[in-house]
């Protein structure tokens, strides 16, 4: 997801909320978004034994890689994933914005 998708996505799900709020929106999702190129490098180097579930806060099912990975089953899987990688982190972000807009509602 590129910056100005970002952006057009906050400005979206924060509709009606102050130019602040968004603005601390926008620094919120910056601490907390997950990026594609560390993604997929985990799971290249690492699949095998799930760290990457770990870092797109999956970790249930890290904790089943880490159990099966002496069966090479989550290292075909972690191949599989790794092409759909990119997809997959820019719904992780997209959920992080709306969480946010969405506490920010509440308060």
């Amino acid at each position: 997801m590129t910056s100005n998708q970002e952006r057009e996505l906050i400005l979206y799900y924060g509709e009606g909320l102050s130019s602040r709020e968004l603005r601390h929106i926008h620094q919120l999702y910056n601490q907390q978004k997950q990026s594609v190129g560390t993604a997929c490098l985990l799971c290249l180097f690492l699949g095998g034994i799930g760290i990457h579930q770990f870092y797109l806060k999956t970790p249930a099912l890290g904790v089943i890689y880490l159990l099966i990975c002496w069966t090479f089953i989550p290292l075909i899987l972690s191949i599989i994933e790794l092409l759909l990688m990119g997809p997959r982190v820019d719904g992780i972000n997209k959920a992080i914005i709306e969480t946010l807009a969405a506490d920010t509602r509440l308060f």
